[in-house]
Parts: C-alpha cells; structure tokens; sequence
C-alpha cells in the first residue's frame, strides 16, 4: 500500500509539470495588455471596428484588467452621433467566462504548485539529499511528457487550426456566447484568426522552451548524481 501512495504520488508530480508550465505561459499571455494592443494594432483591427488606436489602447488596458481582477469594462463609444457601450451583453457575458477561466487556472496554477513544493520538501525531508536524483527524474519526466504534447498539439494545429480552435471553445466554455455575427459585434472584429493562431504558437513554444529547459536541468542533475554513484534507492 505504500508502495502505491507513492507511485501515485510521483505520477501526479509528473503530470503536474505539463499543466503548470502551459498554464503559466497561457495566463502571463492572457493577462498581459501588450497582447491585445499587438491584436489591434498589427492585425487591423482600427480598419474593421472605426475604432482610434488611443480608443483601441484603452479596449487592450480593460481587457487586461478585468481578466486579471475581474473589473467592470464600460467603455463608450460614438456612434453616427449617439455614445453607446462597445460591447453589448452577449460579448460582456463571454469576457467574464473568460476571466472566470483564467481564475480557475490561477488556482489550479497556486494548487499544483503547492502540491509539487510539498512533494519534493517531503521526499527531501524523509530521504534528505538522496532524493536529489529521484525527483530530478520526476522533473525530467514530466518535462519529456510536455514536450510530446507539445509535438501532438503542433500537428492539430498544422493540419486543421480552425477545428482544434473551435473544439477548445466547446469544450472550456458553458455556453455559446463567444458565437459572434461580424455585422453586430465589436469583440469579433477585434481578434482575426490568424492573431489566435501566432498567440496560440508564442504560447505553446514558450512552454516548450521551458519543458526542454527543465529537461537539460535534470539530467544535468541526474548525470551528477550517476557519476558519483548511488547513495540509496529512494523509489
């Protein structure tokens, strides 16, 4: 029975490393304003909504801000003379969804890391520095397991972007709010697909570059270990 708390311990470490170092990628994207002024301003976005680029800075700064913590955007535009909010319901409903995942990412960000500190204090505490080398192979493998998902996820995308996007949307969201018709919402017109595409390529290479640093790190780490010879099984 010990045996298997403990194998199941490590094998929820090692998963664990896939989802903190994407999350963390995804979430420092998503809660950064440089990324929506590089959506507006470099993608066109001033051609297909009318919108000023000062107009378009203060829709990047709101966005970051109410992802983040959750504040109210009302912002107000003129409109063939008459001042009317830029996003209708449907639009405000489907932003905070949206900021409701990423707050549920920062608490499963703020819980597995917990776990993956406790876990290694623990394994060091019982084991002291002989479990250097067994959690340097937990590292190294949760690193390796990132790295495939990260070649399983670039195929998707290569072969058919549009659909790996459009079931990620089904699958994270509870309703079909972020449907929008072009012709009535601004939210739309803001974003092109092709800004979703190199985002969704700056996310997941960023996250590989992590995993492969971790990767080198550990074996670092475990070659160290080898060479000066084993001091005691730890698992």
């Amino acid at each position: 029975m010990a045996g298997f708390g403990k194998s199941l311990a490590s094998t929820l470490f090692v998963l664990a490393v896939p989802i903190l170092l994407f999350a963390g990628s995804l979430i420092w994207t998503v809660l950064n304003v440089g990324t929506y002024e590089h959506a507006f301003l470099d993608y066109g976005a001033a051609q297909r909504t009318g919108l000023g680029a000062r107009e378009l800075r203060g829709v990047a700064t709101a966005l970051a801000e109410h992802f983040s913590d959750g504040k109210p955007i009302d912002i107000q535009i003129n409109k063939g003379g008459a001042i009317q909010p830029l996003f209708a319901e449907r639009e405000l409903i489907h932003l905070h969804d949206i900021y409701n995942l990423v707050q549920f990412g920062l608490r499963a960000l703020g819980i597995l890391g917990l776990y993956c500190l406790a876990f290694a204090v623990a394994g060091l505490a019982w084991w002291r520095g002989r479990y250097w080398h067994t959690l340097a192979r937990h590292a190294r493998a949760g690193a390796l397991l990132t790295l495939a998902l990260f070649v399983l996820v670039a195929v998707g995308s290569l072969l058919d972007f549009d659909q790996l996007f459009w079931t990620l949307h089904v699958i994270s969201f509870p309703n079909d709010f972020w449907l929008l018709d072009p012709s009535k919402y601004y939210l739309i017109n803001l974003f092109t697909q092709g800004f979703f595409q190199e985002t969704a390529l700056k996310v997941a290479v960023a996250t590989a570059a992590e995993a492969l640093l971790l990767t080198l790190v550990a074996s670092v780490a475990t070659r160290g270990r080898t060479r000066r010879g084993p001091a005691g099984r730890t698992s």
